[in-house]
């Protein structure tokens, strides 16, 4: 995508659309820069079937109110004959709060003027980045097109209270969480899920994407990191729905929209048997989490756009250990006779499901450390070189995760069971890329007992 693309044009909103805002974490916002997006070049209204706070003049002008349709439509005219963007309310409360108007108007609203959009607020969530939903909301017009569901990813890795979450209650209904419980990915992505389902019920033929909103006070790269976590359980949930990461305040407003256009799967490989560690790596703990754990969650907030993990060796343990996170698992019977079967196997799985994706990144189980900025780095520059082999480099010397070519697959077929990527590369020597990268990560994987206590010694 353009970094310079405006939001309209990639949420594909165009003169006649009616969009409905919901959820929580910046509805107002985006509704408001949007208005000012698209009254460069058609007319706008911006209303609300809920409340909103009157917008400053900077914001949206002029301010409208209509206790009748038709008094609506009369002054909607008037108004737009000098000003392309209109807000209209029913009327205003002590708070200085718009009162939204009617569902019921929209359909005269369309047909009195065919060319102009029409955003409208149809929820309210106290000011808080994720909403717990009642079943007679949120309130949608029926004549729809385009729901935008929002969340302040802010709020994942915060309790389950009031604090962060308007009625936390029904979130934890929804969800299972204990009030209190931390907020993860997995529960806010099945709460989401609840949202969009209800606005279905309302607005059956519209279209339904997802915002999540990286505006807040911590890093927003991690911010970032976790949207993509939110994007790939939310795609397992309601496939079919575009996820965009993004701030529409922000010079960039779209950081990214999943799933992701250039598709390089990655496949962990966990197979092994681990004997200089008793057959126990995968399982060891660090900072809380088994290694294994570690290894796929870090590749799970990168750019690939789907995770597969190969498992053999006590692959009933493992998948238990991975079985809340957004992945498939491939097992491989013959794991025994070493790592060219694993290969294989991810290479069979993939080949088999006909997986439309440009490039396969493997990476190992037992790369704990690995940041997901360096594997989005080696993402990024496979996409620029698409018929190379894009491995990392640190200090000028080689290392993992690689990213093949998808047509290099059938390759690993033909693999010996004790031959793995390397044989590979050997094969296609002039298609080698490597790529500096200031992580050390790239080159330590944890073998032998030695690596695991270094590894214990890093806070």
């Amino acid at each position: 995508m353009s970094m310079n693309a405006r939001i309209y044009k990639e949420l594909a909103i165009s003169p006649g659309d009616i969009v409905a805002f919901m959820g929580a974490g910046g509805k107002t916002t985006l509704m408001l820069c949007l208005g000012r997006e698209l009254s460069r070049s058609c007319r706008v209204l911006i209303t609300t079937t809920t409340k909103i706070y009157r917008p400053e003049p900077g914001q949206a002008k002029p301010v409208i109110l209509a206790e009748t349709l038709d008094e609506a439509i009369s002054q909607l005219s008037t108004r737009w004959e000098t000003e392309p963007c209109v807000v209209l309310g029913h009327s205003e409360n002590d708070e200085g709060k718009l009162l939204g108007v009617p569902a019921g108007w929209f359909p005269s609203l369309r047909a009195a003027f065919p060319d102009c959009v029409i955003l409208v607020e149809a929820d309210g969530a106290m000011g808080r980045w994720l909403k717990g939903h009642l079943a007679h909301e949120p309130v949608i017009p029926a004549a729809t097109t385009l729901v935008v569901s929002l969340m302040g990813l802010a709020v994942i890795g915060k309790p389950l209270d009031s604090r962060y979450v308007h009625r936390p209650e029904v979130v934890a209904s929804h969800t299972g969480l204990d009030l209190g419980g931390v907020i993860t990915p997995a529960h806010a992505a099945l709460a989401l899920s609840v949202q969009l389902r209800l606005a279905a019920k309302q607005a059956p033929w519209a279209r339904q994407v997802l915002w999540l909103n990286v505006s807040g006070e911590e890093d927003e790269v991690s911010r970032l990191f976790t949207g993509r976590l939110v994007a790939r359980h939310f795609s397992r949930l309601m496939p079919g729905r575009q996820v965009f990461i993004g701030e529409a305040r922000a010079k960039v407003a779209i950081w990214e929209s999943w799933p992701p256009a250039a598709a390089v799967a990655g496949v962990v490989l966990a197979a092994g048997l681990s004997t200089r560690l008793g057959g126990e790596k995968m399982f060891l703990p660090w900072r809380g989490r088994a290694l294994l754990r570690h290894a796929v969650e870090n590749l799970l907030m990168t750019s690939v756009a789907a995770v597969a993990v190969v498992l053999g060796h006590r692959a009933k343990e493992a998948k238990q250990l991975l079985l809340d996170l957004p992945i498939e698992t491939v097992e491989n019977p013959a794991y025994g006779s070493g790592l060219g079967t694993s290969a294989q196997a991810a290479a069979k799985f993939l080949i088999g499901r006909q997986r439309s994706c440009h490039g396969v990144l493997f990476a190992l189980g037992d790369q704990p450390r690995l940041a997901p900025a360096t594997i989005d780095i080696l993402v990024q520059t496979f996409c620029t070189y698409p018929s190379q082999i894009i491995y990392p480099t640190y200090e000028g010397k080689r290392g993992n995760p690689v990213i093949f070519p998808a047509e290099l697959l059938g390759e690993f077929l033909s693999l010996g069971a004790d031959q793995g990527g390397r044989e590979i590369m050997e094969r296609y020597r002039e298609r080698l890329c490597g790529v500096e990268v200031a992580d050390d990560a790239v080159l330590n994987d944890i073998d032998t007992p030695a690596d695991y206590e270094q590894l214990l010694k890093i806070d």
